[in-house]
C-alpha cells in the first residue's frame, strides 16, 4: 500500500508535464509507476518470506499482466489526454 504514495506522485508530475498525450511515453510511465509499486510489495513481502522466493512469488507472476495493464492504460490516457487538455 505505501507504494501507492511515490506511484501517485511520479503519475502526477509526468501529467503536469504533458508526457501522457504520446502513447509510448504513456507506456514508460505506466511501467515505471508499476516498477514503483512492486518494489515497495516486493520490500514488504521479503518480511514475510523466504529470501529466495521473493521474486519468484511476488513479481515473476505479475510482469506480463503489468506490462499488457500498462499498454492498456496508454491507449485510454493518451487520447483522453489530448481530449481534456484542450478544454
Amino acid at each position: 500500500m505505501w507504494g501507492y504514495i511515490p506511484t501517485a506522485y511520479v503519475l502526477g508530475y509526468f501529467s503536469d508535464k504533458g508526457v501522457l498525450s504520446s502513447f509510448w511515453k504513456s507506456v514508460a510511465v505506466a511501467l515505471l509507476a508499476s516498477v514503483i509499486t512492486f518494489a515497495f510489495g516486493l520490500a514488504q513481502l521479503s518480511f514475510f518470506v523466504p529470501e529466495g522466493k521473493v521474486l519468484e512469488l511476488g513479481l515473476y507472476p505479475f510482469i506480463l499482466g503489468g506490462v499488457i495493464k500498462a499498454a492498456l492504460a496508454s491507449l485510454l490516457v493518451s487520447p483522453s489526454y489530448k481530449f481534456f487538455s484542450k478544454l
